[in-house]
């Protein structure tokens, strides 16, 4: 199973980053395998020389406090950073140094893990634009999981032998309702979510066979009961036009009269809005978002 063409350039830029000490800010919805790109950049690094086995668990931390460090680098969650803890951001960047529980902590490269919005974050004055500025020169932007389908099996299938080797079960087949189930799932929870399904499965489950029926009830159900916005506070109504637009089209797998119908307007009010909100370039089946400011 091969990965989508976005991975594989991501992939290829985090192997040019990874030769470099360079500090990169990878962006992404929460779950869309932030961790998992900062992963391999340490894992393919030349400088660096340290044991990375255990980074993906290491980096889950990051949600419950500001900042990783493992080994010389750190880790920056910059999700709810505040106006005083940028300033200490923007103090560490050019030191090379944080000041933590009164001890001074060095380090050589920094990475920092923030979701999308946080570029609406700048606009808003929420996030200082001089250390956006400062952050941003090397960037990895990973598209949430429902715009690169192609991943989905990909991932499913690294998933699968990851999780039966850790709860010792022989790697299922799959069958093909639930491979359509796979495709079609919006995957709001991005990779996070897909490899929880199946870890619940892997330990549930019987059989050899994988189908519709070892799909637990309490995910059913949180799929017919979830908003497929995630509403937060702070955000325009722009960015809201512009999330529902693309998850019709991505629903409609490209069908804009099919999505202006549902949307409940003009083939050429849709027209205007995918121009007006760069979504010309959105792709289905293969795809081939372009990505910016990186290596």
């Amino acid at each position: 199973m091969e990965p989508s063409k976005v991975l594989r350039e991501l992939i290829r830029k985090s192997e040019k980053i990874s030769k470099t000490k360079l500090d990169t800010l990878i962006l992404g919805e929460s779950g869309s395998g932030k961790d998992w790109i900062a992963s391999e950049i340490i894992q393919n690094s030349d400088l660096e020389k340290i044991d990375s086995s255990d980074w993906r668990t290491s980096l889950i931390l990051l949600e419950a406090q500001p900042f990783l460090k493992k080994e010389n680098i750190i880790f920056f969650n910059l999700e709810n950073l505040d106006l005083e803890g940028q300033f200490l951001l923007n103090r560490a960047i050019e030191k090379k140094e944080i000041i933590y529980n009164k001890i001074n902590i060095q380090f050589k490269r920094i990475f920092f893990l923030a979701d999308i919005t946080l570029l609406e974050k700048v606009k808003l004055g929420n996030f200082r634009e001089d250390l956006f500025r400062k952050i941003s020169s090397i960037q990895l932007t990973i598209p949430p999981l429902r715009e690169r389908k192609e991943d989905i099996l990909y991932f499913t299938n690294l998933f699968l032998i990851e999780l039966c080797k850790k709860h010792r079960k022989t790697v299922p087949e799959l069958s093909e309702n639930f491979i359509n189930f796979l495709l079609t799932n919006p995957w709001f929870g991005n990779l996070r979510e897909l490899k929880s399904l199946l870890e619940s499965i892997i330990i549930f489950g019987k059989g050899q066979t994988v189908t519709l029926k070892h799909i637990p009830s309490n995910y059913k159900n949180s799929i017919t009961n979830r908003s497929e916005l995630n509403i937060r506070p702070g955000i325009s109504l722009k960015i809201y036009e512009k999330e529902i637009i693309k998850t019709n089209l991505i629903q409609s797998n490209g069908n804009r009269k099919k999505t202006s119908e549902t949307l409940g307007i003009s083939e050429r009010n849709l027209y205007r809005k995918i121009k007006d909100y760069n979504l010309e370039s959105l792709s289905f089946g293969s795809t081939d978002d372009t990505l910016d400011n990186v290596i």
